[in-house]
């Protein structure tokens, strides 16, 4: 009986893993890409090896209308015609309007940061990545959003 429960357990996790997996490669293949403007920070880990802090210009711009009381809550972006998220307000509940998008963001010591906040890359790619001035994300029809990497000034996705 326990082998059973074993089995079944593994078997229902390896099907949810799975499940997410597909979820998020959905999300890069079909995905509306969406622009989000860096701002600099420091790109070296002596622990992690080469990757990129990100620091997104949004969140200097939603700190002055962040609630401070609350951790954490949403920012509401519209895409302007270069496919560039502009910081509109913090979420309050209300129905978006054409073309808004939610990105969730937390407090941490005063500042509003936007998961990721950093990026990886193969060790020796640095030059390739240090023109970077924007994240690079993917977002599906349900608001679920991911950073696939990051592009220049002419919006040129970066690869090594």
């Amino acid at each position: 009986m326990k082998k059973y429960i074993l089995v079944l357990s593994s078997l229902f996790i390896f099907v949810i893993l799975n499940y997410s997996i597909y979820q998020k490669e959905q999300i890069k293949t079909n995905g509306e890409i969406v622009f989000l403007e860096l701002r600099p920070v420091d790109p070296r880990s002596l622990m992690q090896g080469d990757y990129m802090r990100l620091n997104y210009e949004i969140c200097d711009r939603a700190i002055m209308s962040a609630n401070k009381e609350n951790n954490s809550g949403y920012i509401v972006v519209t895409i302007n015609q270069n496919k560039v998220g502009i910081f509109r307000r913090i979420y309050d509940g209300e129905t978006l309007a054409l073309g808004e998008k939610l990105i969730h963001y937390h407090m941490k010591y005063k500042r509003i940061h936007i998961m990721p906040d950093s990026f990886m890359f193969q060790e020796g790619h640095a030059q390739h990545y240090q023109r970077a001035k924007y994240g690079v994300f993917k977002f599906d029809n349900s608001g679920n959003y991911l950073l696939t990497g990051l592009a220049d000034e002419k919006q040129h996705i970066t690869q090594p």
